[in-house]
């Protein structure tokens, strides 16, 4: 089955889900009209009436198709959850603003067929996810409170332990920076309760893991270990054991048994290319904690480069710790130019592709020039680069701002200082040339 797109976000008429089995078992109008003995202009025009015509025509449809009327098409209740379902099994998978976004299309279709609870708590996690890639934490805390408050209305059965145990492991995320300490054990100890209910083991270390991983950055690091070990404990699969091995391996206590995890996490890992990138990022938050200098840096850089052109589906922790090494280790002038350079030319050519963690991307680049920025020729050499690359008007909505802020602070740089007038004639001949 393909992946939900947005055009799939409808709601069909009893008719037009007949019309669509008719074709796909009967290849056309004309064959099936043939088989109960009716003109194929008469079955066209009863499938696109309210009620599906005459009672002739009905009785004659269910005998040909050997089922009751009723089970022939589904309510429009039923579609919407059915959308839902299928949103919120392929939501894990979605790197992209605009596949965030279609929760916005179904939260609208929920409310129009009054969805049940169960069903509009889906919908509020989906929310939730969209906002937070949107940089709107507030909107998306918001989100997962009506999850709950949903949830709350009703008897859980074991399968709806999982979806609040999502809810507060997603908030107990958004909220680890700000959280007070009282809240953040309240929040966990609830998601305590609810993760142990969850049957599917992958899906419980995944959620045990990203509890964590928000402990690890709210500065719990004890706390932090005994949830990577028990989301390494409840893991199937060596992927799944990796990942919170690596981790766990930034928590171990002195640098060499940190470097035992890191290796037993990187056999767990051999062979997933996916995790290349995340694991190279441990290797530099170590070579980080040992003071490596240079090293990190080039750890770094190999993420980078293993991220291929999917660099701003990955977290921008990537970027922030690249940055910082960036201002720290290089101080020549021209190489920083070429580095920075190549790096922002990389998340730009990503641009349109609308990844989730772009905006906080571009971001991190904007932070950097607070801190030093580029050389004026520098400067009017990447504004001159990026004004080849597709034009930001067609860039999501929450991508084009910070994109600007990006070009707006190297134009300062370029055109506030005293540059020769043939440089900057230069740069405006391209343009007009390109255009």
């Amino acid at each position: 089955m393909q992946r939900l797109k947005k055009n799939d976000l409808v709601v069909k008429s009893p008719g037009l889900q007949i019309r669509e089995r008719i074709q796909l078992d009967y290849g056309d109008l004309k064959t099936f009209a043939k088989k109960i003995d009716m003109s194929e202009s008469s079955v066209d025009q009863y499938l696109t009436h309210k009620n599906l015509g005459s009672s002739t025509f009905k009785i004659r449809l269910t005998r040909e198709l050997g089922q009751d009327f009723r089970n022939l098409y589904k309510s429009d209740q039923a579609q919407v959850e059915e959308l839902i379902d299928r949103y919120m099994i392929e939501l894990c998978s979605y790197d992209r603003l605009c596949e965030l976004q279609m929760s916005e299309v179904l939260h609208e279709l929920a409310k129009s067929c009054n969805a049940v609870p169960i069903f509009m708590a889906k919908v509020y996690y989906g929310l939730s996810l969209y906002r937070d890639a949107c940089g709107e934490n507030e909107k998306a805390l918001a989100y997962l409170n009506r999850g709950l408050l949903c949830l709350n209305e009703l008897d859980l059965k074991a399968d709806d332990f999982e979806l609040k145990a999502m809810l507060l492991a997603r908030m107990i995320w958004i909220e680890r920076k700000t959280s007070t300490k009282e809240k953040l054990l309240r929040d966990l100890n609830s998601f305590s309760i609810c993760s142990g209910s969850v049957n599917d083991p992958e899906r419980r270390s995944e959620l045990i893991l990203l509890a964590g991983r928000a402990l690890l950055v709210s500065g719990e690091a004890s706390a932090a270990r005994r949830y990577f070990n028990q989301a390494e404990d409840a893991a199937l699969s060596e992927a799944s054991k990796g990942r919170a091995k690596l981790y766990s391996a930034l928590t171990a206590g002195d640098i060499q048994a940190c470097h035992v995890e890191l290796e037993t996490a990187e056999r767990l890992l051999r062979g997933n290319d996916a995790m290349v990138p995340e694991l190279l990022l441990t290797r530099a938050k170590l070579s980080e904690h040992e003071d490596a200098g240079r090293e990190t840096l080039n750890y770094l850089q190999m993420a980078l480069e293993r991220c291929g052109r999917h660099l701003t589906a990955h977290s921008a922790e990537l970027s922030a710790l690249w940055f910082m090494k960036l201002l720290d280790e290089v101080q020549d002038e021209a190489e920083y130019d070429k580095l920075f350079t190549a790096h922002v030319l990389h998340m730009a050519s990503e641009l349109r592709k609308g990844y989730k963690y772009a905006r906080e991307h571009l971001n991190e680049a904007c932070a950097c020039l607070d801190q030093r920025a580029l050389s004026a020729r520098g400067s009017l050499d990447l504004l001159k680069a990026l004004g080849k690359v597709q034009h930001p008007q067609s860039y999501h909505p929450t991508i084009a701002p910070s994109y600007y802020q990006l070009l707006g602070k190297l134009a300062a740089e370029a055109f506030g200082h005293d540059l020769p007038d043939a440089l900057i004639d230069e740069f405006f001949e391209e343009d007009s040339t390109s255009e």
